[in-house]
């Protein structure tokens, strides 16, 4: 029973994550839809750290209940999500792209223009998204062979697939889900400590991501991925080396130095892969591909995952040290490469301006776009009054 309810907990899992950063996408005003979607992806931390802190309680309920206490504690973070979902608005894309109109430019004007229906913000935004998907309606189906009909669309799926793929073995998930076969290579054995750690790096890695979400469109989608990575191969060589000298015989400094570079690791990582992970691939895919695409997505993260959990532990058994090596050197001369000629630079555009990167085309006839009005504050060129969002 225990397995069939870990079962359905990981498939509703997949269905929300395949939604949740679409939606937010989507719902969320051109100004801080960035930062939103990314911070969704930061989210994973406060439910690492929540977890964290219950399962260092609960060691010392010396009975069954040391483990059922946190499964069953699980289902109130369902409750909060389900509770409010009746309220919270539809996403205008989809509602355009049904032909419901009416209802789609009532949500902009609610949340994106600050309730004033003559909005300048609005009507271009309202614009470029119905032209866009009256494009897409013409040219495009959406179904599962469009991921791959066209060339645009193949580097699209390509990145979102490459995405998924580094977001887990570019070294964080030997961390993540061996946490402790990593510190006990690096002399700290202790469970206590081991959980200390645990809860600390949880609190790290959440102030980190949200910091990264908040500056995503400073660093850049490209050039982050690229700093990133070489970053935490970098502190991966430095792990590999200080496991290698004093894996047999740590010392107090030793050990320090490994918890260390652990951190700075998932802080390189946390910064721009967390909220990126999440938020390029919804960026990346033209609306009729977004909810296959991201569906795509989430299967190339929990199949690598998933070998992962079979692959990591006969590595670190063969050599820890040797297995941080091979992953280091695995960023550096295939990741990056891939990154630097294939990953296109996304920020500061919004999802349909983004479409030009891979289509060569614009799809909208507005003169001025929603990226003009966000940078031009309240007025606007030609003395055009604009209703700049307030959140």
């Amino acid at each position: 029973m225990f397995c069939c309810g870990r079962l359905l907990v990981g498939v509703s899992v997949t269905t929300g994550a395949t939604a949740a950063p679409t939606y937010i996408s989507e719902i969320a005003p051109p100004k801080y839809r960035v930062m939103l979607t990314g911070l969704y992806g930061c989210s994973w931390y406060v439910g690492s750290l929540m977890a964290a802190g219950i399962t260092y309680g609960s060691q010392y309920i010396e009975s069954t209940w040391s483990w059922r206490l946190p499964s069953l504690l699980q289902f109130i973070p369902s409750i909060c999500c389900l509770i409010p979902l009746p309220f919270i608005p539809e996403s205008p894309r989809w509602l355009i792209y049904k032909d419901r109109h009416d209802e789609a430019k009532a949500i902009l004007i609610r949340y994106h223009g600050n309730g004033d229906p003559d909005s300048t913000l609005v009507d271009i935004e309202y614009t470029e998204i119905c032209q866009t998907l009256e494009h897409e309606k013409c040219m495009q189906k959406t179904n599962l062979k469009a991921l791959v009909q066209t060339r645009p669309n193949r580097w699209r799926i390509a990145v979102v697939a490459a995405t998924g793929f580094f977001c887990q073995v570019s070294g964080n998930n030997i961390i993540t889900y061996y946490l402790s076969s990593v510190l006990d290579a690096a002399g700290i054995q202790d469970t206590k400590t081991q959980l200390g750690i645990n809860i600390g790096m949880s609190v790290f890695n959440l102030f980190t991501s949200a910091a990264g979400a908040w500056a995503a469109d400073k660093i850049g989608r490209r050039r982050g991925f690229l700093g990133s990575t070489v970053v935490m191969s970098l502190l991966l060589i430095i792990v590999a080396i200080i496991t290698k000298e004093f894996g047999n015989n740590p010392t107090v400094s030793s050990s320090a130095a490994e918890v260390a570079m652990i951190f700075l690791f998932f802080g390189a990582y946390s910064l721009v892969w967390t909220p990126l992970a999440t938020l390029y691939p919804v960026e990346v895919l033209s609306y009729s591909m977004r909810a296959n695409g991201i569906s795509f997505f989430s299967a190339v993260c929990y199949a690598t995952a998933f070998l992962n959990t079979f692959a990591i532990p006969y590595a670190m058994n063969w050599s820890a040290w040797g297995f941080y090596l091979i992953t280091s050197f695995w960023n550096l001369l295939v990741e990056v490469p891939i990154m630097y000629f294939y990953f296109p630079a996304t920020e500061n555009k919004t999802l349909e301006e983004i479409d030009i990167i891979f289509e060569g085309v614009r799809h909208t006839e507005t003169t001025m776009t929603v990226r003009d009005i966000l940078q031009g504050g309240k007025h606007a060129e030609g003395g055009i009054k604009v209703v700049e969002e307030e959140g």
